[in-house]
């Protein structure tokens, strides 16, 4: 595979013909395509996307042991933005390799698509004959049964331990185990939203009925995976491995193999086992159990996630603030409005030492001596031609937004759009990581805008 190069931006022909393909494929997304898509929020949606990825049972004949597996349903990207403008995105590569912030921000996502692949790589080179999970036999004793039936009882097991962790854990490990069990919790069943464990799964299920489960099948699958498909593919590729080694867990795989390189892959979570007799009964063959930790593939995205002794293993919006600017504090939502609406109302009180005005004074004090505030919601607006690249947008539901998230300006596309750098996820599974992607302020209007002072003076158009 080819890869981006940061200031010598050189993508692979065959990969951007690849995502057009999938652009103007048989759901078209572009105004060209007899464009579907309405926006919403800070990112954009189709009729497609009101689809679940997997929302069929499986035709397949399996055992009445067996679970019933949906079936897998290759969706389009809705992230991919840039089409309905007639800009590529060399184009907007280039626009941000002239920039000072811009190239901030693009070896950061540099940095990011290497951690992928090298992660699908390992994982890849792992599962050294995955042919053997071709059968068809559809019996208990088969080897792709026993993925399926080890995928769906760790399923349950998901399902019990994320309200076990959240009474008991950082927030982080417990979003990253309900996201394992389901992408949206709901008290009705029927309205719950399935999880990485049941989607892989799904995924597991395609690739087996389509004689996929090759080296170089499987490698051309993934690159065609939306962001989220590609956590789905990772946790499928770990439990193939699981599997074929004939164990419950990676705490019990014994290869002979430095099996600890599962614990430095650049994009897996790794949460601390809760210390309860409850929760080692409960988690004890969990398959992504690592002696006491708990380990979360993802794909760039961990709630609460950060950034710890150097090393990114998924982080949230608030993180990747910080990790750009290389803030010596995580930042959140509130702390930014807390200190934006501060260097605008009070002025002459943020720098004296006595003055308390919140609970995290270095972090406020951090933020007040890194950027100017643009705006508030009580302070004149601004409109998108005023912002530049770089420029910080921030919502806090404290402050009577929406909700709350935060990302980076990077372009003006029309009066009420442009495009921004983000982590995020979505419930219905549309867009997850680390990506670009289009902003509507019609439906989200901006609540707060603020700028570093570093980029004041170097970052006009």
């Amino acid at each position: 595979m080819s890869f981006i190069k940061t200031g010598k931006f050189k993508p692979a022909l065959f990969l951007l013909l690849f995502l057009a393909t999938v652009s103007c494929g048989s759901k078209p997304t572009c105004k060209t395509c007899q464009n579907t898509r309405t926006t919403s929020g800070t990112g954009t949606s189709n009729q497609a996307a009101k689809t679940p990825a997997f929302n069929e049972s499986s035709k397949a004949p399996q055992s009445s042991n067996l679970p019933e597996v949906p079936t897998f349903q290759l969706q389009l990207e809705h992230q991919d933005i840039l089409h309905d403008h007639q800009l590529t995105r060399l184009n907007i590569f280039q626009y941000l390799d002239s920039k000072s912030i811009g190239r901030e921000i693009l070896d950061f996502y540099q940095s990011h698509l290497d951690h992928i692949q090298a992660d699908i790589r390992f994982l890849l080179n792992k599962i050294q004959d995955p042919t053997l999970f071709n059968d068809k036999d559809f019996n208990d004793k088969d080897i792709s049964n026993q993925l399926l039936l080890k995928l769906k009882a760790d399923h349950i097991t998901a399902s019990k331990a994320w309200k076990l962790l959240k009474a008991k854990s950082k927030i982080a490990n417990w979003t990253s185990m309900r996201k394992l069990a389901f992408s949206k919790y709901d008290s009705n069943p029927k309205k719950r939203k399935t999880g990485l464990l049941i989607d892989a799964a799904s995924m597991f299920q395609h690739l087996r009925l389509t004689n996929s489960l090759t080296p170089k099948k499987l490698e051309f699958f993934e690159l065609g995976l939306t962001q989220n498909q590609k956590t789905v593919f990772r946790v499928m590729c770990i439990y193939m491995y699981l599997v074929s080694n004939n164990v419950d867990s990676l705490t019990k795989l014994n290869d002979g193999s430095d099996f600890t390189d599962y614990k430095n892959l650049k994009l897996v979570h790794i949460g601390e086992y809760p210390n309860s007799p409850l929760a080692s009964q409960l988690l004890g063959d969990f398959g992504l159990r690592y002696d006491d930790m708990l380990l979360y593939p993802n794909i760039g995205y961990v709630y609460g996630g950060h950034t710890k002794d150097k090393v990114c293993r998924g982080l949230d919006c608030s993180s990747l603030i910080s990790d750009i600017f290389d803030l010596q504090y995580r930042v959140t939502t509130a702390t930014i409005a807390k200190a934006a609406t501060q260097q605008i109302q009070l002025p002459n009180e943020i720098n004296k030492p006595s003055q308390k005005l919140t609970k995290y004074p270095n972090l406020v004090a951090e933020l007040h001596d890194k950027f100017e505030t643009l705006m508030t919601p009580t302070s004149s607006k601004r409109k998108l031609a005023e912002l530049k690249l770089g420029d910080v947008l921030n919502w806090n539901a404290g402050y009577g937004g929406n909700r709350s998230h935060v990302v980076f300006f990077i372009k003006q596309l029309t009066d009420s759009s442009c495009i921004v750098f983000e982590a995020t996820r979505s419930d219905d599974k549309d867009y997850e990581g680390i990506m670009f992607r289009k902003l509507n302020i019609t439906k989200e209007p901006l609540q707060f805008v603020l700028r570093a002072k570093s980029h004041t003076s170097q970052n006009s158009d």
